[in-house]
């Protein structure tokens, strides 16, 4: 499985929605290189993955010696199903001491309890899975639109 590259440069105040919803297998990089002194990133990725697939992201947020002031934030949630398997790492490329930057990862795991909690109360199983997803995606931001 090749990787996929996707890069992004950051040159002023940028905000980032990517949503990844895997039902195969992927491999993915993400790289948001930092190109101005006192640029901004928010970067937000939600991976929705099910079946028995393998999702692999690497993302990655770049700040070289020439960008002082720069501030990140990177943020994954994976949501997935007991099949799945997913690995997801958030990573900061820090090259220059004045910078503000976080990163984080949490994960879901939609398990059989919860469907069938929610079958018990008369919603099948695929209507309970779309239930849950779609709350998730309601978290992630106005951009995705059901």
């Amino acid at each position: 499985m090749n990787p996929e590259l996707i890069a992004c440069d950051i040159t002023n105040r940028t905000q980032v929605k990517y949503l990844l919803i895997a039902d195969s297998n992927r491999h993915i990089n993400l790289r948001f290189t930092h190109r101005r002194p006192n640029s901004s990133s928010d970067i937000s990725i939600l991976i929705i993955a099910s079946g028995n697939t393998s999702v692999k992201l690497d993302a990655t947020v770049v700040i070289p010696p020439n960008t002082p002031n720069a501030k990140t934030n990177l943020d994954i949630k994976v949501i997935s199903s007991d099949q799945t398997v997913v690995t997801a790492a958030p990573n900061l490329e820090i090259n220059n001491n004045l910078v503000q930057a976080s990163h984080s990862l949490s994960t879901v795991r939609l398990t059989n309890d919860e469907l069938y909690y929610l079958a018990s109360r008369g919603i099948n199983g695929a209507q309970a899975k779309q239930l849950l997803i779609d709350s998730y995606l309601r978290q992630f931001g106005d951009a995705i639109h059901l």
